[in-house]
C-alpha cells in the first residue's frame, strides 16, 4: 500500500484497469473450473 500511489503514477489508469479485469477474470476462471466436479459429483450420488 505504500507503493500504490506511484505505482498507479507509473502504469496509469488503463493499466490499473487492466490488472483490475485479470483480478476479476482469476476467480471468475477458478469457478468455472470448478463447476464440471460439482456437477460431476452431485450425479454420481
Amino acid at each position: 500500500m505504500l507503493l500504490a500511489t506511484r505505482l498507479h503514477r507509473m502504469i496509469g489508469n488503463s493499466g490499473a484497469s487492466i490488472i483490475s479485469r485479470m483480478m476479476g477474470l482469476i476467480p471468475a476462471s477458478v469457478a468455472t473450473a470448478s463447476v464440471p466436479g460439482g456437477i460431476s459429483d452431485y450425479f454420481t450420488l
